[in-house]
């Protein structure tokens, strides 16, 4: 006699009831002793609860250095390998890049004096490579925002990124502007094993202790970083590391928690989820794949079978090589013979039914949110959407895009800009003053605005009338408009000025613009017009 399934559920509940009042008389006992026994009335946290359910769930309390030796290489390697050939991964990856750097944030030195901020700038595009050769890049590969971008690639993916700054051999480089380079040190080759956990040890004379490759005074700040002279898996016999002082390098990563001093990748949460789906996808496109080669199906019967020769039921390969052995290939067109009254059938891909794609968006929304982004933004479908919701999602991916945007100042920007003004003093640039002088007015000299690139608008004929509407009652200002597109406010000034003298010194004359309350009636009433014309 089967059982509905009420009754079964409740049998099934009555087995859980009398399982927990039979539990192990330790186990109680120890709950009983310790304030843990949580049967009747649940008091406190439903997160902590303890029952059958959740007994196995005891997440370790591991230190973040305990974690990052014991999961980073595997998880960096994973991240890497994703990003390579996840279409999702890369996604992510290159949209922080395209929204955060874009074509690189550019600096504007705030200095009251117009010529002198233009001359640092045109030193600056010279030595970064903008201007001139790409003397910034060690390999001389990129120039600065090339590398801008690698660097918050590194961040993004493997954890983190060392900036070294180097100072070349004036005695080889008398060509070179400036003698400060750069280089990016990925996470791969700080040095690991060499880790000591006490503050003392007999075959150094330093004090400190190395967590991780990273040495470290009492107060937790880094000295010195312990770095492979070349990447771990290179071929090369070079592996004793080597330690480069803090003074001359940058460490930056993604702080999760108090006492880490590496970092890890920024797509820790989404890698399961995006293996996951990737291993799914590529099942599925290998079999329309393959079901996609035959194009019909002709089913004989056995008679009809052994009519047409023998050897074609009895597995023999009916293709071989030269050598006699097997050749099992597919393609496109292939006409399957099978054993069933005569008929064709005709065959395809698999494709996905109207339910599977619900479940695969909503596996792609799980990994847009664990890498902080929009579903849009992440898969390109703004087809799933109203054009309010579009709008929001774009907001709100921008919150977080200068989050990012300002990590980029506080862990490229500044540091590059620091030690280059000091060369660019210690040289004699144009624009800098004299390194006496330097040492005086360090923080005015290093006092720089980087211009982070903006966004087109989703809607620009309202977003415009309102920006009109904010500046002429003082609710905003044209900077905020401006840079919000990416530009400079007195750039632009500056732009506006030469155009106005140009068209004077032509003779042009251009038409006056509309007032927006006059557009914004005549665009309102235009429907109205229409439809009454229509009427009549």
């Amino acid at each position: 006699m089967s059982q509905s399934p009420k009754e079964f559920l409740a049998q099934l509940e009555q087995r859980h009831r009398a399982a927990d009042r039979f539990r192990q008389p330790n186990t109680q006992a120890r709950d009983n002793f310790f304030g843990l026994s949580n049967t009747g009335g649940m008091t406190g946290f439903a997160g902590a609860q303890r029952d059958r359910l959740t007994e196995d769930w005891n997440p370790q309390t591991a230190s973040w250095t305990s974690i990052h030796r014991r999961d980073s290489t595997l998880l960096r390697a994973r991240a890497r390998d994703l990003v390579l050939n996840n279409p999702f991964a890369a996604s992510a990856v290159n949209v922080y890049i395209a929204n955060v750097i874009e074509c690189g944030l550019l600096p504007k030195p705030k200095v009251s004096d117009s010529n002198i901020r233009l001359a640092q700038v045109n030193g600056w595009n010279r030595w970064s490579g903008e201007n001139g050769d790409n003397e910034a890049d060690i390999t001389g590969h990129q120039n600065i925002y090339e590398m801008m971008a690698l660097w918050l690639e590194e961040v993004l993916v493997g954890g983190g990124c060392l900036t070294r700054y180097v100072v070349m051999d004036r005695r080889t480089q008398r060509d070179r502007l400036l003698p400060l380079s750069m280089e990016l040190i990925p996470e791969e080759r700080f040095a690991d094993d060499s880790d000591e956990y006490v503050q003392f040890h007999n075959r150094r004379k330093s004090k400190n202790r190395i967590i991780r490759g990273v040495e470290i005074e009492s107060n937790g700040k880094p000295v010195r970083y312990w770095i492979r002279p070349q990447h771990p898996n290179d071929v090369t016999l070079d592996i004793e590391p080597i330690a480069y002082s803090a003074e001359d390098c940058h460490y930056a990563f993604r702080r999760r928690g108090i006492g880490q001093y590496r970092g890890f990748t920024f797509l820790h949460v989404a890698i399961m989820w995006l293996w996951k789906l990737g291993y799914y996808t590529d099942n599925e496109l290998m079999a329309s794949a393959l079901r996609s080669c035959f194009a019909a199906v002709i089913q004989h019967s056995h008679e009809d079978w052994d009519k047409m020769g023998e050897g074609l039921m009895d597995g023999t390969p009916s293709v071989v090589d030269s050598h006699g052995n097997s050749i099992e290939r597919l393609q496109p067109g292939i006409i399957a013979r099978m054993t069933a009254p005569g008929e064709i059938t005709s065959m395809g891909p698999n494709i996905q039914p109207a339910d599977g794609m619900a479940w695969l968006m909503f596996i792609q929304r799980a990994i847009g949110i664990a890498t902080d982004l929009s579903y849009e933004e992440l898969i390109r479908d703004y087809s799933q959407g109203s054009f309010s919701s579009t709008r929001q999602s774009a907001n709100s991916d921008r919150k977080r895009f200068r989050r990012w945007q300002n990590f980029t100042r506080n862990n490229f920007c500044r540091p590059t800009w620091r030690r280059f003004s000091q060369w660019a003093s210690w040289r004699g640039l144009d624009g800098f003053p004299s390194l006496a002088e330097y040492v005086s007015r360090v923080h005015e000299v290093n006092d720089v605005m980087w211009r982070a690139p903006g966004w087109q608008s989703v809607n620009p004929w309202d977003d415009a009338r309102a920006a009109v509407l904010e500046v002429e009652n003082g609710m905003g200002t044209r900077d905020n408009y401006v840079s919000g597109r990416g530009n400079d406010w007195e750039d632009t000034f500056d732009q506006l000025e030469r155009e106005h003298e140009g068209a004077v010194r032509r003779g042009l004359t251009f038409t006056t613009t509309v007032d927006p309350a006059e557009a914004s009636s005549e665009q309102d009433n235009a429907p109205k017009k229409q439809q009454g014309s229509r009427q009549r």
